[in-house]
């Protein structure tokens, strides 16, 4: 997904948190200040210098590229789905009958397979 060259150390663990951070926060603000004491906790032990500091730039461009891919992925569209009797159906279930919870990603799934088989790839 995303390919580039580092010139010099880099802590694959800080680019790891960085990205993870930062995706969470794009996508969940109001959770930023668990997301900060996680960040915290997961760059402790690794050294200041340019291995943390490369780190965190790889995690940030990462985490910028997923966020674009994702952009206009259909993730964030309300898809009404009523669920089925059939077996293998979802269906809500009792006591509160809820609505199903993010159906979109299966459509998603589909769609994402699709375009995998009309570009040559594994579905």
């Amino acid at each position: 997904m995303v390919q580039m060259s580092v010139s010099g150390p880099a802590s694959e663990q800080a680019a790891l948190a960085r990205t993870a951070y930062q995706v969470l926060v794009t996508l969940f603000p109001v959770r930023k200040p668990i997301y900060d004491a996680a960040l915290a906790t997961s760059l402790q032990g690794i050294a200041s210098g340019d291995a943390l500091t490369n780190g965190l730039a790889i995690g940030t461009t990462i985490a910028n590229t997923i966020l674009t891919l994702r952009q206009n992925d259909g993730s964030a569209n309300f898809v009404e789905y009523d669920g089925g009797t059939a077996v293998g159906q979802w269906s809500p279930t009792a006591p509160n009958n809820q609505p199903a919870i993010d159906p979109q990603w299966g459509w998603r799934d589909a769609v994402r397979d699709r375009q995998r088989r009309c570009a040559g790839g594994a579905s």
